[in-house]
């Protein structure tokens, strides 16, 4: 039995694209607790597990993960399973994780992502207009009220921390290239 009451397999799969992306902080994960897991990365292994590919089972697209015949997908979901299952769930409170989760993914999924294509809309996006506070610092503030510590539940890491580190790894060269445009900071 591992902490967090859940069970690992002999190996983890985890299904998702050859790259970190939505699945970096199940790679983290998986990497700290020292869990053997095979990462299927082709069009064809994760076809045969997610619905979108053209699987008829309840997964709809990558990451998933495999685990003793569970398959779980969404990269909330499985942040969320993997770190309940393998004790990066101290201080946890499941319903105020699942909104930490889902602010992170409208920070960096809904907001920069939807606006990384128009340099005018990220712009306003991350520096505001007409004397209003931007949405990133909006988003940003409330993420970082959150924090209970030097991490996200307090005094030990948590999945939350993973996931946070996941989007700000995916979405770093836009803020490299976001910084070297406009000399701000937006970590500052």
């Amino acid at each position: 039995m591992a902490a967090g009451g859940g069970e690992i397999a002999v190996k983890v799969v985890l299904y998702y694209w050859p790259a970190f992306g939505r699945a970096g902080a199940l790679f983290r994960i998986l990497e700290e607790r020292g869990v053997p897991y095979e990462h299927k990365s082709s069009k064809k292994e994760m076809a045969a597990k997610a619905s979108a590919f053209g699987a008829s089972g309840v997964n709809i697209a990558p990451p998933i993960v495999e685990n003793g015949g569970k398959l779980i997908s969404q990269c909330t979901a499985c942040a969320m399973y993997l770190g309940m299952t393998l004790g990066f769930d101290k201080g946890v409170v499941p319903c105020l994780e699942v909104q930490y989760l889902l602010d992170i993914v409208d920070a960096a999924e809904g907001g920069i992502g939807n606006n990384n294509d128009d340099s005018g809309l990220l712009k306003q996006f991350m520096e505001g207009c007409d004397g209003k506070p931007s949405q990133w610092s909006v988003l940003a503030g409330t993420i970082e009220r959150n924090i209970q510590g030097p991490y996200f539940c307090g005094a030990e890491p948590s999945y939350v921390d993973s996931f946070l580190l996941q989007h700000t790894d995916w979405r770093r060269d836009m803020f490299d290239e976001f910084q070297a445009k406009t000399g701000t900071d937006m970590f500052r």
